[in-house]
């Protein structure tokens, strides 16, 4: 048997009879809202964002395309470029790695 629940996260009792009334069971359920990696394409439905997109905002209802620099292989995940970098995991803001000589040594 395959039950199937698309409800809005909150928590949900299920209750299971036999039609004659001879056996009867309840199940506690836990809806969890979306998280981070996920949107909220409708109240009751969190779908993970695909390879070229993110999301680090689990209210998002679409996906964001992935930063200039950079590579988005889903969920949340941001990973820059060869010779790019990015301040945190949760950054959005792509940087080129510059070489300089100051002239100290």
């Amino acid at each position: 048997m395959v039950l199937n629940i698309r409800q809005p996260p909150g928590e949900y009792k299920i209750v299971f009879a036999l039609p004659d009334g001879s056996l009867s069971d309840a199940l506690s359920l836990q809806v969890r809202g979306c998280v981070r990696g996920e949107v909220q394409t409708s109240p009751e439905t969190c779908q993970v964002c695909p390879a070229g997109s993110f999301s680090l905002d689990p209210t998002d209802t679409s996906c964001s395309p992935c930063p200039p620099n950079a590579e988005c292989p889903g969920g949340d995940v941001i990973v820059p470029d060869a010779g790019y970098w990015h301040s945190a995991r949760g950054s959005t803001q792509i940087h080129r790695y510059s070489s300089f000589n100051s002239g100290h040594r």
